[in-house]
């Protein structure tokens, strides 16, 4: 895993949250299901245990709220919250390796957002944080 030292930063890397993922889930009150589905794609194969289960919330824990709300107030500074939401999810698709395409921003979000994302309070308290916040994004225009 790079460090911010390094002379390429760990957000140019696809999929480099995917090693914030699994740390995570090594919290004593996480699923283990992020862990369970990197051993199943390390196997290549259905593993032979059943799939750990997710209970999600109705509301969603105030401190994943304010943290990803910090993220895309982050980016909204030079443009509209709707655009700085479509970029904060295309970093994250890039982290997560769910997109090819490295987003375009400045050097500055992307490490201001690599300090301030943190996985464990959305696996300790699962629920559609990403939805949440777009209702409520959207409900103020």
């Amino acid at each position: 895993m790079p460090f911010l030292s390094d002379p390429v930063p760990p957000w140019h890397y696809r999929g480099w949250l995917l090693f914030q993922g699994q740390m995570a889930d090594q919290h004593p009150e996480a699923t283990g299901r992020w862990n369970h589905c990197m051993r199943t794609l390390e196997a290549g194969r259905l593993l032979d245990e059943p799939i750990p289960q997710v209970h999600f919330a109705e509301c969603p824990a105030a401190a994943g709220v304010k943290m990803l709300e910090k993220c895309v107030d982050l980016l909204a500074y030079r443009e509209s919250h709707w655009s700085a939401f479509e970029a904060f999810v295309q970093w994250l698709a890039w982290g997560l390796a769910v997109s090819r395409n490295r987003p375009t921003m400045e050097e500055a979000s992307s490490e201001a957002l690599y300090r301030i994302f943190n996985f464990e309070p959305l696996l300790l308290h699962p629920h559609d944080y990403l939805g949440h916040l777009l209702s409520e994004r959207r409900g103020k225009g």
